[in-house]
C-alpha cells in the first residue's frame, strides 16, 4: 500500500498546484474539473499501481517492465483507431524505438 499513498500527492497536489500558477485563462478551474481531475489523478493512476503491482505476483519483473513499454504505443494506437489522430514524424521514430527494445528485451528474455 505503500506505492498507492506515496502517489497520491503527486496525483492530486502538484497538478493542482502547476495549473493554479502556470494555468491561462483559457483553463477554467471549476468544481466540475476539479473532480474530474481528481478522479483520473487519483483512480486512475492508483488502479494502475495496484494492477502493476498485483501483476508482479504473476510475471516476472522484466516481463512486467516490457509490457509497461508498451503503454505509450497503445495509447498511440487507441488514440489513432479511436479519435483518428495521426502520427508526427518524431511519434513514429519513438514507436519504432520502443517496439525494436521490447523485441531484444523479450528476445533476450526468451532465450534465457
Amino acid at each position: 500500500m505503500d506505492i498507492v499513498f506515496q502517489t497520491l500527492p503527486t496525483a492530486i497536489v502538484l497538478p493542482l498546484i502547476t495549473t493554479l500558477l502556470l494555468g491561462t485563462s483559457t483553463i477554467s478551474i471549476d468544481p466540475a474539473s476539479l473532480l474530474w481531475a481528481t478522479y483520473i489523478g487519483v483512480v486512475c493512476s492508483t488502479m494502475t499501481l495496484l494492477l502493476y503491482a498485483e501483476g508482479l505476483k504473476y510475471v516476472s519483473a522484466t516481463a512486467a517492465s516490457i509490457i509497461a513499454l508498451l503503454e505509450s504505443v497503445g495509447a498511440l494506437a487507441l488514440a489513432n483507431a479511436i479519435l483518428g489522430e495521426s502520427y508526427t514524424g518524431i511519434q513514429l521514430a519513438g514507436i519504432t524505438a520502443i517496439l525494436a527494445a521490447t523485441s531484444a528485451a523479450t528476445l533476450k528474455e526468451v532465450r534465457q
